[in-house]
């Protein structure tokens, strides 16, 4: 089934404090496919509606987290972020 995305303006917000690093595009590229091929494949947090995916720090890649949530009317993206692997 194909899910509708919205993309919300915090998210944008979030995008554009970021650096324009080709590692940076490559992680966000990855995540905005998965949150929206596959948003089902990452859990709600504990007591939560919101999902998190997040890519690791590997060569070629930064590591970020980015948050959304579904309903009946879709994928909603929120906000996407730089994160330290090291803290829990």
């Amino acid at each position: 089934m194909p899910w509708r995305v919205e993309i919300l303006d915090a998210f944008y917000d979030s995008l554009s404090a970021l650096d324009s690093s080709e590692e940076t595009k490559r992680s966000v590229d990855t995540l905005m496919l998965q949150a929206t091929n596959d948003p089902e494949s990452a859990p709600p947090l504990s007591g939560m509606f919101m999902r998190v995916i997040k890519t690791l720090s590997v060569p070629g890649f930064r590591p970020l987290r980015l948050f959304y949530w579904l309903d009946g009317e879709g994928v909603h993206l929120l906000h996407i972020e730089e994160y330290d692997e090291l803290e829990p």
